[in-house]
């Protein structure tokens, strides 16, 4: 193995900056909210069905009977809490779809979450989906408005048969995201959605099983290749993160943003020469990207090519969802380049979207100081970096010199021997302040 991809000595990796796709079509946008309460629309419309656990153990015997079956469940889009429309309330009767559809093996109740549930025994994905559009205009004619669909098949994936509901309502989680009346069979895609879902919420040991999952059902799927790379970036596995973003541009060259991981992997990594490589491919594909401009512009500062750096951080600085790290970049590359003006501009505009950008703070602090600027605002600026930063050894350092410079000596030791603690490498400078501060002091006590 790599020596460089030896976990004992991976960085951290950061829970932002890999790039992930949106699970469902080519734009980001929200996932449709879970409902969190019981919809009873349908135990109000249908009080003659079994409902929640009576229901389950209505058809626990007959689904052990079968080989193959399928699981709709139906889901109002509207939220729980209304009461069912008069038709339905007063139709005191089954979906009229029971007895005219189904014939006598559909088996019906209600979810303890409120679902309408419908099993259909040997039911295949064609024949379950053109039942539950059936199903959809039915309850659309006494709800007055098509519910959401989801189905799931059984065998899948040696699911027991019970978890086939649960696969039904993840499906009605993706069909959320075609809208009203949208219809969905349990897929890869379906297990990328729940767990982009659990990455969001911070679980990704769960996100990483629902990943798994979906390549057992589809393992070419580029999508579930790449997020599952994402996951194991952000876990600090970073080995098998990169198999998986390289699987994935295998399968398809075009796949932007497994490239830009790939080269973020690496960054990572203290490579920048194989980053820049594949921060450059990314940008080819996508150069639009506020991403990989950025990273482009961070490695080529990493490459001390401040210059080429300037270049892709301007471009990236113009992108509506910029953030402080763009200004604090630019400003540390016009600093390079010896342009001090433009780089006090770069960090005030880092501090005005984030006043906590300790980095910022300090840098603007030191230039007020070298271009002559009010002494106090110069260590007002670099004190309160060390206050948001106070384990940051280089920020400590900026601070100890300022108060050197300001003949404030005895902060300026605090702060020195705290960046010295820090790993600083500060021991001679600081032995020679105290002698310093020493001799200061026996000249005062001798005169």
């Amino acid at each position: 193995m790599d020596a460089a991809m030896d976990p004992a000595a991976a960085p951290e990796a950061p829970s932002g900056g890999f790039l992930k796709s949106p699970p469902v079509g080519g734009e980001r946008r929200e996932s449709p909210p879970v409902p969190e309460a019981c919809d009873r629309f349908f135990a109000d419309a249908f009080p003659e069905l079994p409902r929640g656990a009576a229901f389950r153990a209505c058809v626990a015997e007959t689904l052990n009977r079968l080989d193959r079956f399928g699981v709709i469940l139906l889901r109002r889009e509207r939220p729980g809490g209304e009461a069912p429309s008069p038709r339905a309330a007063a139709s005191g009767a089954p979906p009229p779809a029971t007895g005219r559809i189904a014939g006598p093996e559909g088996l019906w109740g209600v979810e303890e979450s409120g679902e309408l549930a419908v099993i259909l025994p040997g039911a295949e994905a064609a024949a379950a989906r053109e039942f539950a559009a059936l199903l959809q205009r039915e309850i659309e004619a006494l709800a007055a408005a098509a519910p959401l669909a989801g189905i799931a098949l059984y065998p899948t994936l040696g699911d027991p048969r019970p978890r086939i509901f649960d696969n039904a309502r993840l499906a009605l989680d993706h069909a959320a995201f075609f809208g009203p009346g949208g219809c969905a069979v349990f897929d890869a895609t379906t297990l990328n959605i729940s767990g982009d879902r659990r990455f969001e919420a911070g679980d990704l040991e769960g996100a990483r099983r629902e990943y798994e999952r979906a390549l057992a059902l589809d393992a070419g799927h580029v999508n579930v290749l790449n997020s599952l790379g994402v996951c194991l970036a952000i876990r600090g596995d970073f080995e098998a993160a990169i198999e998986r973003f390289a699987a994935a541009v295998r399968l398809d060259r075009t796949e932007y943003m497994a490239v830009y991981n790939l080269g973020l992997v690496h960054a990572l990594h203290g490579r920048p020469d194989t980053a820049l490589g594949f921060f450059l491919r990314a940008a080819a594909l996508r150069g639009d990207v506020y991403e990989i401009r950025l990273e482009l512009g961070k490695t080529y500062l990493a490459l001390d090519q401040p210059e080429a750096a300037r270049v892709h951080l301007e471009e990236a600085a113009r992108h509506e969802g910029r953030g402080a790290a763009v200004f604090r970049l630019l400003g540390e590359c016009h600093e390079r380049l010896g342009n001090a003006r433009p780089a006090v501009s770069a960090y005030q505009k880092a501090v005005q979207i984030n006043p906590a950008d300790a980095q910022s703070l300090s840098r603007l602090g030191g230039l007020y100081a070298a271009t002559g600027e009010n002494e106090e605002i110069a260590l007002l600026f670099c004190r309160e970096s060390v206050r948001l930063a106070p384990g940051d050894a280089r920020l400590r350092e900026r601070l100890g010199r300022l108060c050197l410079k300001a003949g404030r000596l005895e902060e300026a030791l605090a702060e020195l021997e705290a960046a010295c603690r820090l790993g600083g490498g500060l021991q001679d400078e600081v032995a020679a302040l105290r002698r310093r501060i020493g001799a200061g002091r026996a000249g005062e006590a001798a005169g």
